[in-house]
Order: structure tokens, then sequence, then C-alpha cells
């Protein structure tokens, strides 16, 4: 019977570098970067219903007035602590099922369950929220810092023409929730070199740091590539915030706009949502038909480089280690979200 054999270890690496200023998870010291949040779809609240979710370190409502219009606020009541997100709405307002509080859209009580005179200054704390693209976003902060990106074709958001989301056919759906923040997926599109090797993509002129636009809430670049099966494809990316990733792409001609908006239940978990967008074209039957096939196929394309991604992203444990030349872009964009706004005004309503 052969022995095993031993590989002898004469000399081993140097342990992982850990760069000397380290990158700040969501959650820690409290804090939460300052970014528009996906928190569900639209069809999750039908009009005059009210849901709950998790969101950031606890939990928020979301509610739909008679009037049709959504709003983000936190979970729990201030009276007593029941949950709210386990009332009912009445007009366009939420009511507590415990006590029957009545909450507005800005989060103040105007009236309790059995007339006493509603506490001033007292109520649930108010998300700004939107609705837009099928679904429900709540801003981490008292005032939105940026507003939600627009398309623009293939030339991208400075050249490029802006396209009303009137002139598209939008299909938005989930993507499986990752375990990690929505920056470290952010921080895909600045890594450069793994568009090369886990995706297999063959770019012909990736900027570098100096031709990248660096702003205070979003970064946005452009390139040219071979995908794969050849086709050339111009593509405009870009991060913002620390939840939205952006891409205006024209393959062989043909334009298509992703942006992959993200939620976070929890620190630590994403949970991505795909927004396709392609051109209504005249509105005819075969325009339609066109843009219908295009959808198809460019949802194809963005569900391979997802799934591509998520076997990598679910497993990381994220630091800045030992980078190489061309890692700068990736470099500069950890700084950029060490240096992004942080903040938790909702902290003591959420928990």
């Amino acid at each position: 019977m052969s022995k095993p054999m031993i590989v002898p270890a004469s000399r081993q690496p140097e342990a992982p570098k850990r760069y000397t200023v380290p990158m700040p998870m969501e959650g820690d010291n409290g804090l939460f970067t300052q970014s528009w949040y996906a928190v569900c779809m639209s069809g999750d609240v039908e009009k005059g219903k009210v849901i709950g979710r998790n969101f950031l370190d606890g939990k928020v409502l979301v509610y739909r007035g008679e009037d049709g219009v959504a709003q983000v606020l936190s979970a729990y009541c201030p009276h007593v602590g029941a949950d709210v997100s386990a009332g009912w709405v009445t007009e366009n307002r939420v009511v507590c099922p415990f006590h029957a509080w009545e909450f507005g859209r800005d989060g103040f009580v105007c009236k309790t369950g059995v007339g006493d005179p509603a506490p001033k200054n007292t109520g649930l704390f108010h998300f700004p929220t939107v609705e837009r693209w099928g679904i429900i976003f709540a801003f981490n902060g008292l005032e939105p810092l940026w507003q939600l990106p627009d398309f623009y074709d293939q030339d991208g958001p400075v050249a490029g023409k802006r396209l009303s989301d009137d002139e598209l056919i939008i299909t938005t759906e989930r993507v499986f929730s990752m375990n990690t923040d929505p920056w470290v997926v952010c921080a895909n599109t600045l890594d450069q070199n793994h568009i090369i090797t886990l995706h297999h993509i063959s770019p012909e002129d990736l900027p570098g740091v100096e031709r990248i636009r660096w702003r205070p809430h979003d970064v946005t670049y452009e390139f040219t590539a071979r995908h794969w099966k050849n086709e050339f494809v111009k593509y405009s990316v870009g991060i913002y915030g620390t939840t939205f990733f952006y891409q205006s792409s024209t393959f062989d001609g043909r334009w298509f706009g992703i942006l992959a908006p993200m939620g976070m239940p929890r620190p630590g978990v994403t949970e991505p949502y795909f927004v396709l967008a392609v051109k209504k074209g005249d509105g005819s039957e075969k325009a339609l038909k066109e843009a219908k096939e295009l959808s198809e196929y460019a949802l194809d394309v963005e569900r391979r480089f997802v799934w591509q991604d998520y076997s990598i992203l679910t497993l990381i444990k994220f630091r800045q280690g030992t980078l190489t030349k061309s890692d700068k872009p990736l470099a500069k964009f950890l700084d950029h979200i060490r240096n992004y706004p942080r903040a938790h005004p909702a902290a003591d309503f959420l928990r």
C-alpha cells in the first residue's frame, strides 16, 4: 500500500493584506448609506391595503391610499409599539390595529381611536417615497440627495438623448437575493477585470480612472466590446448612490437599457430587481413584435450575467486586499464608498 504524498511547505504566501482604512459595511456603527432602496413591487400593495417589509435594521409598512399613492413609513406605533402593518387603510390614512390610531402620509398621528386629542409631534417615520417602473422605493434620509436615474440612448447620460418612460416598454422582475451589501454588488461595475475573467466579454477601450466620471452620488463611463457571439456592443454603465446599477447597451445596433435597483431587508442581504427598457418605435404591430423579441433577448443576456455573479457575490467576504495596476478604477470606487454619506434618521422608529 503506497504512502500518501505530503507536499512540504518550505514557504507560505503572506497573509492577505487588509487595507488600513477598512470598508464600512451597511449597519456599521448603526449607519446606512443614503440611497434609494427598492422596498417592494407595486403589485404587492393594492389600493386601500397595507403590507409590512423588513428594511435596513428594522421594519417598515407600505400602504396605498384610496387615491392610489403609495407611502413607506416605519411600522411600529409610537403608542405602545403595535405593528401598524397589520392594520388597515381608511381613505388616505393607515390605522393601527391595536388602538386605532390613524396616521397620515406624512407619518403624523391625526386621530386616536377613543377620541383623545392626537399627540403633537408624534408619529411614524416618513421615508421619502417614489413609485416608478413597477417598484416602490424609499430613501434613507430626511430628504433625497439624488433623484432616480433616467434612461438615455446609446450615447449615454452626457452626450445622449434622455428617453422618457412613455417612449419605452418597461419589464420589471425580481432577482434572487444575494448575501452581501448592495454596494458590493455595485463595485463589480468598477471591477473592470471581472468583465473579462468572469463574464468573458472582450472590451476594446475600457477607460482608466481619468476617463471615468466621478460625482458625489454617481459614477459613470462608456466603453465598447465584443460580446459572447462576437456582437459589437456599445456600453454606457454607471452606479447611482450605492443601490443602482445602470446600463445602456447597443448590441449590433439594437438599443436596450437595464437598471438594477436593489433593496436591503437587513444588513448583508441584497434583493435586486431588473428594470429592462426597449423603445416602442412607431407603435405598429411590427415594431411591438420587434420590441418584444428584443426584450426577451436582453433579459436572457442579463439573467446570465447575474447568474455568473451570483455564486461569487453570495459567498464573498469582501475586503480591499492586494490590488494590482489594472485595479485602479476599483480602488477609487472603494474610496468613493468610504466617503459616501451615511445616516440613520429612522433608527429609533424601526426597532
